[in-house]
């Protein structure tokens, strides 16, 4: 089952950030796999607002919260890890 091996593919911080945790999805597949990540990381970036660099897909870059406080960045941000989770599912 999915949610039994990994609970979590963000965190939200009361430091006003949203974590998102590459460096754990690094660890299954499909996105064991560099261009799964790189993927990842270009549906976040089409998120206004976010510019992170391809250095993350390893590690656990953060995004402002307040960034998500627009319906247009929330509603993709959603889209990303329904996306994420789809991805994960096929496995």
């Amino acid at each position: 089952m999915l949610m039994a091996r990994m609970s979590s593919f963000f965190s939200v911080w009361t430091t006003g950030l949203v974590e998102s945790q590459f460096q754990h999805l690094a660890n299954r597949e499909p996105f064991k796999d560099e261009d799964a990540r790189k993927e990842l990381l270009r549906h976040l970036n089409n998120i206004p607002g976010v510019q992170l660099s391809e250095d993350v897909i390893t590690k656990k870059p953060s995004i402002p919260l307040e960034i998500l406080a627009d319906e247009k960045a929330m509603a993709l941000f959603k889209e990303t890890y329904e996306w994420v989770i789809d991805r994960l599912r096929s496995q």
